[in-house]
């Protein structure tokens, strides 16, 4: 399944402190072509996903457990992810429409 982040360039700038009330903790890494890798933990469980600067970026997670669940939704609220399996598919730009 995947998942697609906006890039860094269009996300809201307060969607870290956002995921902190849900009560994710998320740390950033650098990654390849100058992207950031994101890890996203919950009660012992993460997902990683990969951002770029500039362009939306796909990562793929094979199977979600609840809590991984509950972190895309997280996501999903916070207005980071541009498609996941729970939120209708979209035409995916690889830039943000401003």
């Amino acid at each position: 399944m995947q998942i697609t982040m906006k890039s860094s360039s269009c996300a809201p700038t307060n969607w870290v402190s956002q995921l902190m009330n849900f009560g994710i903790n998320a740390t950033r890494r650098p990654s390849v072509f100058g992207r950031t890798a994101h890890v996203f933990k919950l009660q012992g469980e993460a997902v990683e996903l990969l951002q770029d600067p500039l362009q939306t970026v796909s990562s793929v997670v094979e199977t979600l457990t609840q809590t991984q669940k509950r972190i895309v939704d997280a996501l999903i609220a916070c207005d980071v992810v541009v498609n996941a399996p729970q939120v209708p598919k979209r035409k995916v730009r690889g830039y943000c429409g401003h």
